[in-house]
């Protein structure tokens, strides 16, 4: 009966669609993904095996060594070659038995080199070595059953003493080439269309312990650069930690990320975690003050402290008109992706600008000459629309800017202003270009103003306010006077 059955096991076209089966569903178990085996040839004496296994119809697989199939024993020498345009092709050994044995092998795999070894056990892996040398990325990660991401080369080293579900130990360096990524696959999965020119290399290293992993790592692309240090991996609740330095070398060309066209580079340290979500808090002096800020649950929360103005301005691509050092909060919440900003100062004043020169030309009164003890700035930002009241005082003068709307998009501002300064007291609005914005003037307000001043300066200064106190047939005779 036992002849019997080995025969129909490893000689009938049935055996071999029955172990096949097998072998597929244990694969696809250990690899966390569908794999598909079938066994074309396969013969089988008392103690020597050999056949021709097809894994995902793309590596042939050919094994010939010792077997003894009642022991579970063999010594057995493979190959692997690829049967379809894939370069693979390795040589080498599996010697022991299902539960205990040693695998080795080296060779060519997608237009690089592999080798690896180690002491596979039921539940313990030992001496375990993979070294990868410019192997073709998407193609490990196609063979692995995973979207491709990125479009070069990895080359790894892992050698790994202990591998266990209560301890482990070992080093994996890893390292990729400067090269391209599949931007359909990037979309897909993660929402984001990055530029069609994206590159980037990568390196990292990760130190295995039991229970806790440690990490570092360094990106490189041609929009920012980050780097990773005194990174951990805690098992008991799978949470990733680390320290991080972001680099941007031009915020422009983040506008696919942040909808708005910012300008100039940035800088930030800081420290991230992921469970369940991520968080993270940083500072940053790009600003030549201090901003310090943090996220959690789609919420991002910033703190300005000695702030350059005219920065913060530019790099939000709008014109600097008005210089200081600022104190505030700013918040933008990533689900209704709106923003909110409050800020004051107490040393602002304004750049001599074309609004500057527009209102000094319409009034005669130079805002550029002013200094701000008390300055105050309430924004909301949404949909690319910035609306914003802002306020300035000094013992002697204010400027109010109230209901403003600022459209980066179409280049256009509409405010209205109420100034009290340089003897002058105004009201009107501002619209327009941005770049080159029109003033109008409330002009009943305008030349009752004018004409008192006028009439202080004919007649003498407080004229107007005695003119006041007068009848109108009083004035009527005092002008009398005249004629």
């Amino acid at each position: 009966m036992i002849n019997i059955a080995i025969i129909t096991m490893f000689y009938t076209s049935f055996g071999h669609r029955k172990i096949s089966s097998y072998l597929s569903d244990e694969a696809s178990k250990h690899l966390g993904r569908q794999v598909d085996i079938k066994i074309e040839e396969m013969s089988l004496s008392p103690s020597h095996l050999d056949a021709t296994i097809m894994i995902d119809e793309e590596i042939k697989t050919t094994l010939e060594g010792f077997y003894a199939p009642f022991s579970g024993k063999y010594d057995i020498q493979y190959q692997l070659v690829g049967v379809n345009k894939d370069t693979i092709d390795i040589n080498g050994t599996v010697l022991g038995t299902k539960d205990d044995f040693k695998l080795s092998g080296k060779g060519d795999v997608f237009e690089g080199k592999a080798s690896f070894s180690g002491h596979y056990q039921e539940k313990v892996q030992r001496d375990i070595k993979v070294v990868l040398e410019q192997v073709d990325t998407a193609k490990v990660l196609k063979l692995l059953g995973e979207k491709p991401l990125f479009a070069g080369r990895v080359s790894l080293l892992a050698e790994v003493p202990l591998f266990s579900e209560f301890e482990k130990e070992g080093d994996i360096m890893i390292e990729i080439a400067r090269g391209g990524v599949y931007l359909h696959n990037i979309k897909s999965l993660f929402g984001i269309q990055l530029p069609d020119d994206f590159m980037l290399q990568a390196n990292g290293r990760v130190r295995l312990g039991s229970g806790k992993d440690t990490f570092w790592g360094d990106v490189n692309s041609t929009l920012a650069d980050i780097q990773l240090k005194e990174g951990t991996f805690l098992e008991a609740n799978e949470k990733i930690s680390a320290k991080y330095h972001l680099g941007i070398k031009e915020l422009s060309q983040l506008a696919f990320v942040t909808k708005k066209k910012y300008v100039g580079a940035f800088e930030a340290k800081g420290s991230l975690e992921y469970r369940k979500g991520i968080r993270f808090d940083g500072e940053s002096d790009s600003l030549d003050g201090k901003l310090h800020y943090y996220f959690e649950k789609g919420q991002l929360e910033g703190f300005l402290k000695e702030v350059s103005l005219e920065k913060l301005l530019t790099m939000m691509a709008y014109p600097p008109i008005m210089i200081g050092t600022f104190n505030g909060k700013a918040s933008y919440n990533t689900e209704d992706k709106i923003a909110l900003i409050n800020i004051e100062s107490q040393n602002a004043h304004f750049q001599n600008s074309s609004l500057v020169q527009k209102i000094y030309q319409a009034s005669g009164v130079d805002f550029s000459k002013e200094r701000f003890s008390n300055t105050y700035f309430a924004s909301s930002v949404e949909n690319g629309l910035v609306s914003y009241d802002f306020k300035a005082e000094n013992k002697s003068a204010y400027l109010s800017l109230l209901n403003t709307k600022m459209d980066a998009s179409k280049n256009t501002i509409t405010s209205d202003f109420n100034l009290k300064m340089q003897e002058e007291e105004l009201s009107g609005q501002i619209y327009g270009s941005l770049k080159s914005p029109k003033v109008k003037i409330n002009m009943g307000k305008f030349l009752k103003f004018k004409a008192k001043k006028e009439i202080d300066s004919f007649f003498g200064m407080g004229a107007s306010d005695r003119l006041k106190k007068m009848n109108v047939e009083d004035i009527k005779g005092f002008l009398k006077g005249f004629f």
